[in-house]
């Protein structure tokens, strides 16, 4: 460290050696063999190392994981599904389970809360939004019915009320948690884009 106290030298470091080559080193602070010094000496030593400020080496962050569908009947009507508890009607969709891929969660929870097998025809938008203690990721995509005949849940259980094909219209008039089922229904109504899975 020579003349250097640890503070010194966790600022002094990545302003002068950023481009050093990346090789296996003893610490000169706590003297441990590390692989990567620079993200060693940032995390482990100077502020973040007192708790004085937040290492990058943090405690598990957790992920939530949804998946929502918006899936369009071949005329044109979309899927909504009757929310538990008298929440208004949402699109198909909830929390990825873990070792589940995203595609997989939203095929599983539409055929769950509203009783529709379905193939995914792509990606309608990806949200990513930080909160406190977590992380939120929406992945919200575009479906169509295998079997265009299969009829709606109509049984409630614990995943929802019921389930039903709604022309854009119906959807107007209904009771919503929330204004997205018609924002697509506009959406994909006018053409708007349908990224590839």
């Amino acid at each position: 460290m020579g003349d250097l106290t640890e503070d010194e030298l966790w600022e002094h470091y990545p302003t002068f050696h950023i481009n050093h080559p990346l090789v296996a080193t003893t610490c000169p602070v706590c003297r441990k063999e590390v692989g990567n010094f620079a993200v060693h000496l940032r995390n482990s030593h100077g502020p973040p190392g007192r708790g004085e400020m937040e290492s990058e080496n943090r405690k598990e962050i957790a992920l939530y994981s949804f998946a929502l569908v918006v899936c369009r009947h071949p005329d044109g009507r979309i899927l909504l599904v009757q929310e538990f508890c008298n929440q208004g009607f949402w699109l198909p969709g909830g929390a990825v389970d873990p070792r589940e891929s995203l595609k997989a969660a939203a095929i599983r929870e539409t055929k769950e809360e509203a009783g529709i097998d379905i193939e995914l025809t792509g990606v309608l938008k990806i949200e990513h939004s930080g909160r406190d203690g977590y992380v939120r990721l929406r992945t919200i995509f575009a479906a169509s019915p295998l079997d265009p005949a299969q009829l709606p849940k109509s049984v409630p259980d614990y995943e929802s009320a019921g389930a039903a094909w709604a022309t854009p219209d119906e959807v107007a008039s209904l009771r919503l948690r929330g204004p997205e089922p018609l924002q697509w229904c506009k959406y994909l109504s006018e053409g708007g884009q349908v990224y590839p899975l």
